[in-house]
């Protein structure tokens, strides 16, 4: 069996460690003693040294996934503290060369805040460095880092927002037909949308809802989910899995803006169109779709090159206003009591930045991944 994540990681920092080398353009050669677990005494020929332990983690599930920090303590050891100084340099240069570890890991930082340095005999050790190293594994399988996941996305390719997972506030059980309250981010919970305190106003919960993944089914009559109001100004993007179960004719929203705004773009559907509008005088881009089939949605506010796209057909492009996302309402418009969609969302992705080509394909290939949809 391979190793687990947190080996691999471990083995790619002693690999980086041991190449702190003059012959590599360091200012020391501290990478030819690397020791991990040591606590028996260095021989002088082995000065000068770089000594660490991976320490206990902390782990914070998520839906199918823990969030991981492992701390890895590190001790310098040189025969002067000046040496000490040049070996800490050299080791900061190394582990930020590429803080996910070879797509290991989501961050590291590198922590001098409660380092020391004392003589012991004739040498001088440097402790208190400390590299946090997040990470994330599958729930029960510490051997895998969910490739291929719109989780990975939005952390692997440092973009600025935040990420609706079904992390779900609805019940221990999550059975058939309960009511979802609560529907807040897996990595960042300063946007959680939630239902009107009447039962009856809030979506229901499919467990099974698209290809073995939970799904929230709205019912087009009174159900919702609201933010409070947050301003992302244009550029931003919202990747949407989504069925509309039946189509009306009268602008019902998918997705629009919080609670007290009205203008802001709406993702709805008008006959069998799916289009970005804003209050008159602008009239958005559209896309067409068949009731009960799940699709990709993409849609991009930038001005006049908004764009909504189906899947990964050619995006349709047009103007629906200046205006980003002021919150975030599903199921019905945001600063309007109507328009309420009969729909079934299996996932929303937001960003307050527009990814680049090779980012959104990345994205869309980790939805079709999970949902099998085109």
């Amino acid at each position: 069996m391979a190793d687990s994540i947190r080996q691999q990681i471990i083995t790619a920092i002693d690999t980086r460690l041991k190449t702190i080398l003059t012959s590599n353009g360091y200012e020391t050669n501290a990478g030819q003693n690397v020791f991990a677990w040591r606590d028996s005494a260095l021989a002088l020929e082995e000065l000068e040294a770089i000594l660490y332990k991976d320490r206990t983690e902390a782990r914070t599930p998520g839906v199918g996934i823990y969030e991981i920090t492992l701390p890895l303590e590190i001790q310098i050891i040189a025969t002067s503290p000046a040496q000490v100084r040049k070996i800490l340099a050299d080791l900061e240069v190394a582990v930020m060369s590429d803080e996910t570890w070879g797509g290991l890991a989501l961050n590291t930082e590198f922590e001098t805040d409660e380092m020391e340095i004392e003589q012991k005999e004739y040498t001088f050790v440097a402790s208190g460095i400390i590299l946090p190293i997040e990470y994330r594994t599958s729930r029960g399988n510490p051997y895998s880092i969910e490739p291929g996941t719109d989780h990975d996305a939005i952390l692997i390719h440092n973009i600025d927002g935040w990420l609706s997972d079904f992390a779900m506030d609805c019940g221990v059980s999550r059975e058939e037909g309960e009511r979802v309250f609560k529907l807040v981010s897996q990595f960042d919970d300063s946007h959680p949308l939630y239902a009107p305190s009447d039962d009856t106003k809030k979506p229901l919960w499919i467990p099974d809802g698209l290809n073995g993944n939970p799904t929230i089914r709205f019912d087009g009559i009174n159900d919702y989910l609201q933010s409070a109001d947050f301003v992302w100004h244009q550029p931003c993007i919202a990747y949407i899995v989504c069925k509309v179960i039946a189509f009306t004719s009268s602008y019902d929203q998918i997705m629009s803006g919080g609670p007290n705004h009205i203008n802001p773009p709406w993702v709805a559907m008008w006959d069998s169109n799916i289009l970005i509008r804003i209050s008159a005088p602008y009239a958005g881009p559209n896309v067409t779709i068949s009731a009960n089939t799940w699709v990709v949605l993409r849609v991009i506010l930038n001005g006049g090159t908004s764009s909504i796209r189906k899947n990964i057909d050619s995006p349709s492009i047009g103007n629906p206003g200046t205006y980003g996302f002021e919150g975030i309402t599903l199921g019905r418009q945001g600063g309007f009591d109507g328009n309420y969609s009969n729909i079934e969302i299996a996932r929303l992705v937001c960003f307050s930045s527009v990814p680049s080509t090779a980012e959104d394909a990345f994205i869309m290939n980790a939805l079709n991944t999970r949902y099998a949809i085109y």
